[in-house]
């Protein structure tokens, strides 16, 4: 019931296709009755469905009874998910469950800062928070090494969003940096290294080192400014020669980057103003990377 439920949620991409995955793993969660770290897999599998799904019906499919109804939040996704972490935890603690609380931290971090006269000092609870999940999920990993499985499947996640959760907990805290920069280096390396048993990349984990590097450059600027500028052009060069080798695998990123070069200051709603946003971030990074300014003027930009 579980295999069925993750391959459902795994292929989903219609709305009534997301409702049934949610169902399915909920059914699988209400069958393991006696199994409670399978109840709280079930409850991990399930956080990361919404998180991918970002859909309102099949969120409203997960949240319609107990035990999920009273963890919802209303019109809060990142909070709610973060009551679906800790109840997971409290059922059996498990890395994954430790790295969503983190992950939902990260969020509501960066969330804040991307709003206008944010302060920094209000989301010392949310470093905390991350801090002190990723601890636990660290040692989680150290008791439970991954099996070659894992090496495909969860391990290069909790790579990856160890990663985003230090990330953002330096973001709002600068002497996080070093702990964040660890984090980012573990990963990549380990997506760099990682090969199917036939020496092959595997695609799905280069693109997640491909992530974590623009990711990587992106949180040294905001934390450092021009400090870690070679660090930076290093990490936008690895991520620029990724996507240009195989565009259609990243279309995803140019999508981003067209949206990125037209937006204006005069956008009213969320999506415009991270766009505009996002905008001013490429262009300041531009001035630190030539490969990445030369990329963005053969793309229609004008800086």
């Amino acid at each position: 019931m579980a295999v069925r439920a993750i391959s459902l949620a795994d292929t989903a991409t219609t709305t009534a296709q997301m409702i049934e995955a949610v169902r399915a793993i909920k059914e699988s969660f209400n069958a393991a009755t006696s199994d409670p770290s399978a109840r709280a897999s079930a409850v991990n599998t399930l956080i990361a469905a919404l998180y991918d799904f970002k859909n309102r019906a099949a969120n409203a499919e997960a949240y319609k009874d107990e035990p999920f109804k009273s963890l919802r939040i209303s019109d809060d996704v990142s909070a709610s998910l973060k009551n679906m972490a800790a109840y997971s935890v409290s059922i059996y603690p498990t890395a994954d469950a430790y790295l969503y609380l983190a992950r939902a931290d990260a969020n509501l971090i960066l969330d804040a800062l991307a709003t206008p006269g944010s302060d920094k000092k209000s989301l010392g609870e949310n470093v905390a928070g991350i801090i002190d999940a990723v601890q636990k999920a660290d040692a989680l990993l150290s008791a439970n090494k991954p099996n070659r499985s894992s090496f495909y499947n969860s391990y290069p996640w909790q790579l990856y969003w160890k990663a985003y959760d230090m990330g953002a907990a330096a973001r709002a805290d600068a002497r996080y940096l070093p702990q964040a920069e660890d984090a980012f280096k573990d990963a990549v390396a380990y997506f760099e290294m990682t090969k199917d048993p036939a020496g092959n990349t595997v695609p799905a984990i280069e693109m997640m080192g491909t992530d974590a590097r623009l990711s990587y450059a992106v949180t040294l600027y905001r934390v450092s400014g021009h400090e870690h500028a070679s660090d930076i052009r290093e990490n936008l060069r690895q991520f620029l020669q990724n996507i240009q080798a195989n565009p259609s695998r990243y279309q995803g990123y140019f999508n981003f980057f067209n949206a990125a070069r037209t937006a204006t200051a005069s956008g009213t709603t969320t999506a415009q103003r991270r766009a505009y946003a996002s905008h001013l971030l490429y262009s300041r990074l531009a001035e630190l990377s030539p490969e990445l300014r030369t990329f963005l003027v053969f793309n229609g930009w004008n800086i």
